[in-house]
């Protein structure tokens, strides 16, 4: 338990600050940027996997020896990091004095502070809670439920390998989808698509229905997803938009967390069908919050 806190304070420091990264560099296709850096990610936790079973069919089950090589990678990307720093730092000429930096954690408590307040950057968070609450049923449970239906284990494996696949390939696109046409309306068709397949699944248990699902799911989970931290980065300033990341991914963990735990008291009432159901009434009426959220504005506008 205390390494995969260490591990996931790790996560929860380099992912907001290299997404705050992007989003300075650039402002105006952030959304395409940001979806390209997420889906390269996808692709490292895409062959993880199937790595690790690799090198444990050599070694016969070398578990130790698995964690080794994570570790022997994990230096390298230090590495990397450092060269990539020290690059910069060379660059960019800025010496930070004593005065300076008290006056940047003064600035950086009252900006969060003023973020918390900011009631479109919490609903965004919201919406990404309630994604990765979606996201984290589905990772726990399509896989239970398509063993209780006797799949062979080939199909199996195969559904989460379409989902992750699905979103390599389509977050880029939304991201820059999300730049050209706006965020709230990629980030709102995104939960009705992955909510409306997430229903359907309960009534067609065959491998067509659960790829086309998974497929769909995949979809819409690429639209919000590359909208959400950009449209965080939209909603802040330059010097908050670590902040608002850092926001947001806490409260996008808080949803994936409780998801499996809520989820596993509907199974025992509700079985695996009523999961998918909750779930994608779940997404439904959140694309539904956020839409009349937004719609608001424009309403008081148009009076």
């Amino acid at each position: 338990m205390l390494v995969r806190f260490y591990h996931g304070f790790a996560t929860g420091i380099f992912v907001p600050v290299a997404t705050a990264a992007i989003s300075e560099r650039f402002p105006k296709e952030r959304g395409k940027y940001i979806s390209l850096f997420s889906s390269i990610t996808l692709v490292g936790r895409f062959f993880a996997p199937i790595t690790g079973g690799l090198l444990l069919f050599i070694t016969n089950y070398y578990f130790h020896g698995v964690y080794i090589v994570c570790g022997l990678l994990g230096i390298v990307a230090l590495i990397m990091a450092i060269v990539i720093y020290k690059f910069q730092s060379k660059t960019a000429n800025k010496i930070e004095k004593g005065s300076e930096r008290e006056e940047q954690k003064i600035h950086l408590f009252k900006g969060l502070k003023e973020l918390i307040k900011n009631k479109d950057i919490m609903l965004t968070s919201l919406v990404q809670a309630s994604q990765y609450f979606a996201y984290g049923i589905v990772e726990a449970y399509i896989v239970l439920y398509a063993q209780a239906l006797k799949f062979q284990a080939w199909i199996i494996g195969l559904i989460p390998s379409t989902l992750i696949f699905t979103m390599i390939i389509f977050k880029p696109i939304m991201g820059t989808l999300s730049d050209k046409i706006g965020r709230r309306i990629v980030i709102s068709v995104g939960l009705l698509i992955g909510g409306i397949s997430l229903l359907f699944l309960p009534f067609f248990a065959n491998i067509v229905s659960f790829i086309s699902v998974t497929c769909g799911f995949g979809l819409g989970m690429s639209m919000v997803i590359s909208s959400t931290a950009a449209h965080v980065s939209d909603l802040s300033k330059e010097d908050e938009y670590g902040a608002a990341i850092g926001i947001l991914s806490t409260i996008m963990d808080i949803g994936q967390t409780i998801g499996p735990i809520i989820s596993g008291y509907i199974l025992v009432i509700f079985s695996h069908g009523g999961v998918f159901l909750m779930t994608g009434i779940v997404l439904i009426a959140t694309g539904a919050l956020f839409s009349l959220f937004n719609l608001r504005p424009q309403l008081k506008e148009n009076k």
